[in-house]
């Protein structure tokens, strides 16, 4: 099972399905048509990650699930300029080994859009089943770079000491699993707890991963837990300090940023990132039961406004002339490989070597640790934030593929990620 592909326990509600010759966007699917759309045409809470009617619904999530807007605040717009390139035709090979195009192989997987910004100018930009450079798109795990990224933040202003136990800063996890693991470990998801989420246990109405989603909103429940009333509950299996993927840990992230700032999750997100690059889109974080903004998978946003973020990264923290993130920040995620090579080791203990081979994980990114020192925030069914300093390239996709375990899929996206950063560099 490959994390990268995960937000906890999803693959048991959606199921992995092939890919159809011919891909049909939500409105050739029938999807929400009318008034009332026919009933089995309808996206609901109940069926939102399942096909076909995610194809909508990662589109439309504000319409499904309660909301907060990410404050932009009035500052001005920084445009990004355009000067596009036929990437679209570029030599490929597909899902099936087979050469293709670019645009063809990013279609066959149920991309949504891309964006592709080379030296910080949009070279290419394309979108697919009904959506627009307007519309804002779930980013799903692709929010936990956005969590990691603001502990870091805290960690080098001097507010976080990342060698201390969390539960030394969020009470609530003082009696948890969590309490006795240090901050880095919980960033870097080396957190030894007990998590099942296996078909069974997501069955089970009391079992922590059941609870878990319905406090998210992921189960439609008539509950009312929130995420600060299931973290505590959640045990420690083994001790922490090696890689294992665990969602939950990025929820209690977004607790120890709200205790040592004093604020809710979606204002800090707003106050120290969303609002110093010049974004030009609706922005939105999907809440939990009790109006906490889930800091795990909850963000959407537009393509191009991701892109800014990205280069953002890609540019050592620097945007529109300002530091928006600590260098050292950017520099402590996207050198771990080299700088720490535990972490490598800590990771291919997870995969064995066959997902990103000589890889680490930090921060909440994806880390290649190759010579380009490329990185990535990924997402379940296919949302991709790729950031390659040496090529200057940055490259969001957005996706609606029709499971959430499609590894397959992803290794593909890759290729092609790397076809384009290559081709841009010159190679």
């Amino acid at each position: 099972m490959r994390a990268q592909t995960l937000v906890v326990f999803l693959i048991a509600i959606s199921a992995v399905t092939a890919i159809a010759d011919e891909p049909r966007t939500w409105q050739e699917h029938g999807l929400m048509q009318g008034f009332p759309p026919a009933p089995e045409k309808q996206v609901s809470r109940a069926n939102w990650m399942n096909a076909p009617y995610n194809r909508y619904a990662f589109q439309n999530i504000r319409a499904l699930l309660p909301t907060a807007a990410i404050p932009r605040g009035d500052g001005v717009i920084v445009p990004l300029p355009v000067d596009l390139q036929p990437l679209g035709r570029l030599e490929v090979n597909g899902l099936d080994g087979a050469k293709t195009t670019v645009e063809d192989a990013l279609e066959s997987v149920l991309s949504d859009g891309i964006v592709v910004l080379h030296r910080g100018t949009i070279v290419y930009e394309q979108y697919w089943n009904g959506m627009t450079r307007t519309m804002p798109h779930w980013l799903a795990s692709c929010t936990k770079s956005f969590t990691g990224t603001l502990v870091d933040i805290m960690i080098a202003r001097g507010l976080i000491d990342e060698n201390a136990p969390i539960g030394r800063y969020v009470p609530g996890l003082a009696n948890s699993g969590f309490a006795d693991a240090t901050v880095r470990q919980v960033n870097d998801m080396q957190v030894g707890m007990n998590w099942n989420e296996d078909s069974e246990a997501l069955a089970d109405p009391n079992s922590p991963a059941r609870q878990y989603g319905a406090a998210i909103g992921l189960f439609p429940t008539a509950d009312t837990l929130s995420t600060y009333d299931v973290l505590p509950t959640l045990a420690k299996e083994r001790e922490h300090g090696n890689f294992h993927y665990h969602a939950p840990s990025t929820d209690a992230l977004g607790w120890l940023l709200e205790a040592v700032t004093q604020k809710p999750y979606v204002q800090i997100l707003g106050e120290e990132i969303w609002l110093k690059l010049g974004t030009e889109g609706e922005a939105y974080v999907m809440l939990d039961n009790k109006g906490k903004g889930w800091s795990t998978g909850g963000m959407n946003v537009t393509a191009r406004d991701l892109a800014r973020f990205g280069l953002m990264m890609q540019n050592g923290g620097r945007f529109n002339g300002k530091q928006v993130v600590p260098e050292t920040v950017v520099d402590n995620i996207r050198l771990v490989g080299r700088r720490a090579p535990r972490y490598v080791e800590t990771f291919e203990d997870e995969y064995g070597g066959t997902f990103m081979p000589g890889g680490a994980y930090r921060s909440k990114w994806w880390v290649f640790n190759n010579e380009d020192t490329a990185y990535q925030g990924l997402g379940v069914f296919g949302q991709f934030l790729y950031v390659n300093p040496t090529a200057e390239v940055t490259i969001v996709r957005f996706s609606s593929q029709e499971g959430s375990n499609m590894a397959e899929n992803d290794d593909a996206t890759i290729r092609v990620l790397e076809t384009i950063a290559d081709h841009l560099r010159g190679r």
